[in-house]
């Protein structure tokens, strides 16, 4: 499939322009040699994405962390020399020998996960997500009898002003704000095929066509990972009887962000840091989330906190960004779940403060509930020598990375 003189321009435009840059650390940078321009820039996929496509978000954000997306599963193999040592730089090492394991959520062993504040002093909830992009169109009948996942799913497009300023309210509604989807071409269409599924206590949702064609995720107060781990498996499981979710045999589970690959998993914590500081002397513990190109916060969900994301000063608790848009369709985002209608009520969580974000399966070559199993369980204590908590503007956390 040819491609247009003027989509090549654009190519080399962009690559001359991230060569100018002086100040641009990307991986996208650092590994679009010449070589790579030459190999790829007249190539496209059978749904016809581009390398434009591919580069776009990073030579138009040159802050960008990665600055790649693969826009469908075919993109992964095409553009290889550019997207190949961007994954073995995301993902420790992971070489083009390198082979992501198969599936272990943990089933029948979540209860062996402790729970991380069993007194309920720190932290305020639990979150853990996956992102999943699909072979085929999708609905969320499988969860209708199940009485813990049954729910009611919301259309973006069309939604009633009622129903929109209520998930709003209730901090579960994703948005149409991203700079470096915008550039991935991520919201093209917008709102149609976008939405929400969520269960009667908001513990367990389904975003549709936010990034990936689906995020599912898993979520509750306390810090008991092993509850959270195992509603997100049976939601998983429960959908995946039904759809079929696209996997490489080498790189996992495929997702729109590279850094994304193999699992597909991260675990966020909420810490409540002045209930910390109140009850702690201990010292300095905590400190501000470092600038690594690899690592920062899941935007929508922190925007949601009013927070930015926390690490320990004696852990290494770095967490990549998120994952992808429609798949098998880079201009055109179909509907997934078109035929839902489950009713539901129910209340939502409270906010909270800070989070942290494990590194949670991030590696590709290990699987879900190995990478669980070796999380440090460190609780958040004072800032300092006695010192209050820090707080942060929000704003800070609408730079992705």
């Amino acid at each position: 499939m040819d491609v247009p003189q003027e989509v090549i321009d654009k190519i080399e435009a962009g690559y001359e322009k991230l060569r100018a840059e002086p100040d641009c650390d990307t991986l996208l940078k650092k590994y679009l040699i010449k070589d790579v321009l030459d190999a790829c820039k007249d190539k496209r996929t059978k749904f016809g994405a581009t390398f434009l496509d591919v580069i776009q978000p990073g030579v138009g954000n040159p802050t960008s962390g990665v600055g790649v997306y693969a826009p469908d599963a075919e993109a992964y193999t095409l553009f290889k020399p550019l997207i190949d040592p961007i994954i073995e730089a995301s993902h420790d090492g992971f070489g083009p020998n390198s082979k992501q394991p198969a599936t272990d959520f943990g089933e029948r062993k979540t209860q062996l996960l402790t729970d991380l504040d069993p007194e309920g002093k720190f932290i305020e909830s639990t979150r853990i997500r996956c992102g999943r992009s699909l072979k085929a169109k999708a609905v969320f009948e499988q969860l209708k009898s199940d009485a813990e996942l049954g729910g009611t799913y919301y259309p973006i497009e069309g939604m009633a002003n009622d129903v929109q300023n209520q998930l709003i309210a209730d901090h579960l509604l994703f948005k149409e704000a991203d700079l470096f989807l915008q550039h991935g071409n991520a919201y093209c269409h917008w709102p149609t095929g976008r939405g929400i599924f969520h269960n009667a206590k908001k513990s367990f949702l389904g975003w549709v066509n936010e990034e990936d064609h689906i995020r599912i995720i898993s979520m509750q107060n306390g810090g008991n990972v092993g509850q959270v781990l195992e509603r997100l498996i049976k939601g998983v499981r429960a959908i995946e009887s039904k759809v079929t979710f696209l996997r490489d045999d080498r790189l996992g589970w495929l997702t729109f962000c590279p850094s994304n690959l193999g699992t597909a998993v991260r675990q966020v914590c909420l810490f409540d840091f002045q209930r910390s500081a109140r009850t702690t002397t201990s010292s300095r513990a905590y400190q501000p989330a470092k600038r690594h190109p690899l690592s920062g916060a899941d935007r929508y969900f922190n925007d949601r906190l009013t927070s930015r994301a926390f690490e320990p000063a004696n852990a290494s608790l770095a967490s990549s960004h998120p994952s992808s848009p429609p798949w098998d369709a880079p201009h055109n985002l179909p509907s997934l779940f078109d035929d839902m209608n489950i009713n539901s009520s129910g209340s939502s969580f409270g906010q909270g403060h800070q989070s942290v974000q494990p590194t949670t399966a991030r590696p590709l070559n290990e699987n879900v509930f190995a990478a669980f199993n070796r999380q440090p369980h460190i609780l958040p204590q004072a800032n300092g020598f006695g010192d209050p908590p820090r707080t942060y503007n929000s704003s800070e956390n609408l730079r992705r990375k």
